[in-house]
C-alpha cells in the first residue's frame, strides 16, 4: 500500500508499506514545483505608459525611456518574463514594488529569461510599476508577470487624464541622473548604471503635473540628421525619429507610430 504524506515546506512523503507486517520498505521524499499564474501581456488590469509597440499583444516592444507597466495584485512573490535586445551599455530595468525603488540587469543575449522581482512579500496587496531606466541602447520584449498560485490581479487607479510628450537628447531621458558626485562637471565614464529615467526632468515634470508621458527622447541625438552623435556613421536626428516606435539601426529595421 502507497501512502502520501505533506508537510509545510512542499516535501512529499511516499510510504510503501508491506501489506503483511504493516512495516515501512521504503521511503522516498521529493520537492514538488511551486505553480506559478501567469499573467500575459494583454490582461486588462495591466496598466501600460509610454510609446510602446503593441502589434503582438502577447509580446509588446518597451523602446523608449519612461515607458512603463503598472500592476496591482495579491500575492507574495512576483517575476516577469523578458527578453532584451541589446545595442550597448549594460542595461537594467527600474521598478518600485510598494514604494520601494529597486532595479536589476538584463542579460546580453536575446534569450527569453524569468527575472525574480520579489519574493516573501506580505500577505494581501501590492502595487508594482516596472520601468525603462534607459533610452533605445536596448529595447526589450514583455512575456507577462508570474505571481504565486491563487493570486489575483486588482485594478489599479484611473491614468491621469492629462498627457505629455517630451523629445530630447540625453538629459530628457536621464541619462547619467544619477551620477551625482559629478553635479556641475563633466559626465564620468559609466557603462550606463547611472542613468535612469525616473530622475528625468521630462518624468518629474509629468509627476507634478499629473499627467501620463510618452518620453521619446535618445542619447546623443540632435534636431537635424547628419549631426549630433546617435547612430554613426549614418547619424540620426529627431527629424527622422520623432515619428516612429523601433529607429535604433542595430536592433532591427524601423517601424512608424501610429499617432491616431
Amino acid at each position: 500500500m502507497k501512502r502520501v504524506m505533506e508537510c509545510p515546506q512542499n516535501v512529499h512523503f511516499i510510504i510503501m508499506e508491506c501489506p503483511r507486517s504493516g512495516q515501512s520498505a521504503y521511503i522516498f521524499n521529493f520537492w514538488r514545483e511551486t505553480q506559478n499564474m501567469i499573467i500575459k501581456p494583454d490582461n486588462e488590469m495591466l496598466s501600460y505608459s509610454g510609446r510602446i509597440d503593441f502589434d503582438d499583444r502577447l509580446a509588446p516592444v518597451l523602446v523608449y525611456a519612461c515607458s512603463s507597466i503598472g500592476m496591482k495584485f495579491a500575492g507574495t512573490s512576483l517575476k516577469a518574463v523578458i527578453a532584451n535586445h541589446r545595442s550597448c551599455w549594460t542595461n537594467e530595468l527600474g521598478y518600485f514594488i510598494d514604494g520601494e525603488q529597486k532595479r536589476f540587469t538584463l542579460s546580453s543575449d536575446e534569450e527569453k529569461k524569468t527575472y525574480t522581482l520579489a519574493e516573501g512579500l506580505s500577505e494581501g496587496t501590492h502595487e508594482l510599476l516596472l520601468f525603462k531606466r534607459m533610452d533605445s541602447c536596448h529595447t526589450f520584449t514583455f512575456y507577462g508577470f508570474e505571481i504565486d498560485d491563487g493570486a489575483e490581479v486588482l485594478p489599479l487607479p484611473e491614468k491621469p487624464k492629462r498627457k505629455m510628450e517630451f523629445f530630447g537628447d540625453s538629459v530628457s531621458c536621464g541619462e547619467v541622473s544619477e551620477a551625482v558626485a559629478y553635479v556641475g562637471k563633466p559626465d564620468p565614464e559609466h557603462d550606463g548604471e547611472y542613468s535612469n529615467s525616473w530622475y528625468s526632468y521630462a518624468w518629474m515634470t509629468a509627476r507634478k503635473l499629473n499627467a501620463q508621458i510618452h518620453d521619446t527622447s535618445q542619447g546623443g541625438i540632435s534636431l537635424l540628421d547628419d549631426t549630433g552623435w546617435f547612430a554613426a556613421p549614418h547619424y540620426k536626428g529627431v527629424e527622422s525619429c520623432y515619428d516612429k516606435i523601433e529607429y535604433h539601426p542595430d536592433l532591427g529595421p524601423t517601424k512608424q507610430w501610429d499617432f491616431s
